[in-house]
């Protein structure tokens, strides 16, 4: 895809990157009429199979469009299954629900009946990371790291657990020694580890983390949560141009929508079409009122609506649920815009705003 040469090639350019500029909203004339709006998406019939095959499907549908509303159909078809996978299964769904304590509780039971599946344990340090208790997910990572030393999975996971407790220097040059043993990981947890070594990066302020974001999009271009991951970290460097790529495909997901728009709009190319469309997914957002949209709707607020009152409701909405660094930017960007001071704790780490 286009947007990986481009990434790569600032990769190599290296350099230090630019500020990110504030992005001042663009009026749209009222007599402007779209002739080919966006249509607001509604949920397909799924064929009538059986139940927890209709939740993997849901799951699917979900982890492809991002849309949130799938995630119900998928946790109804997974109520009371006792199967290991199954459960497995489950928690992902809860999680991306930010139904976090349910996730724990199902995950605890998992790991406490003896099962060795390293997925479990990972998928409940990341959650409790997710929560903001680093301290609780590195309890996780430590305890089994202990019974298995050469891990690379394990040695990462406690290297981001650790970073969130603002060891994030000592972390990424351990792990980066072993980032030749990653290309033998499987896909998924190939992505997990480069994007891993990113957010270190990141965390440090280090122009390399694009490289690391760069070699993640490699394994899986199609992964939506790295994808609104790098976006957030291009926004903030200001790389219109390799935002604008990245998110170009994005038009029916309002998340990498609202980032194709910033990213147009600083470059001077927004379309009034484009622009009208997004409004309409924001609208519909805003009627459902799912916690899940919180922040796309915090940062529509505060960059294209010029809200940032409005803004930093819906960004404090989004920090009651979720608490990662990128959580904490957007609630301290808000705040800074609307005149307000917040503490931000919870172990997100050091942000770099």
């Amino acid at each position: 895809m286009r947007f990986f040469s481009l990434l790569i090639g600032f990769c190599l350019l290296g350099g230090a990157a630019a500020k990110a500029a504030s992005t001042p909203p663009m009026a749209m004339p009222e007599t402007w009429v779209p002739q080919d709006t966006f249509v607001l998406r509604t949920m397909p019939r799924l064929p009538p199979v059986d139940a927890r095959d209709q939740a993997y499907e849901a799951w699917s549908a979900y982890q492809v469009s991002g849309d949130t509303r799938w995630l119900g159909r998928a946790l109804s078809g997974l109520k009371d299954t006792p199967e290991h996978s199954h459960r497995l299964i489950k928690a992902r769904v809860l999680q991306a629900m930010h139904r976090f304590d349910e996730a724990v509780a199902l995950l605890s039971a998992v790991v406490d009946e003896g099962h060795s599946d390293l997925e479990a344990r990972l998928l409940l340090a990341s959650i409790h990371l997710a929560q903001g208790k680093p301290g609780d997910a590195l309890k996780v990572c430590s305890r089994e790291a202990a019974s298995q030393p050469a891990s690379l999975m394990l040695d990462f996971c406690l290297g981001l657990a650790e970073s969130r407790q603002g060891q994030a220097k000592g972390a990424f040059q351990r792990l980066k020694k072993r980032r030749g043993a990653v290309a033998a990981l499987p896909a998924a947890q190939q992505q997990w580890a480069y994007g891993i070594l990113a957010e270190l990066a990141d965390q440090q302020g280090q122009p390399g983390a694009l490289q690391w974001y760069a070699r993640a999009l490699v394994v899986d271009a199609e992964n939506l949560y790295l994808r609104r991951v790098v976006a957030e970290y291009l926004h903030r460097q200001g790389r219109w141009t390799a935002l604008q790529q990245l998110t170009a495909d994005g038009r029916d997901q309002p998340q990498l929508a609202l980032w194709h728009r910033l990213a147009s709009q600083a470059l001077g190319q927004a379309s009034y079409e484009y622009q009208y469309g997004l409004q309409q997914q924001m609208v519909e957002a805003e009627r459902r009122q799912d916690p899940l949209d919180a922040s796309m709707l915090s940062r529509y607020a505060l960059w294209i609506e010029n809200q940032p009152e409005k803004a930093l409701r819906y960004a404090q909405q989004n920090w009651a649920g979720q608490k990662t660094p990128e959580d904490a930017r957007l609630l301290l960007a808000a705040a800074t815009r609307a005149g307000e001071q917040v503490v931000v704790a919870g172990g997100a780490g050091d942000c770099h705003t």
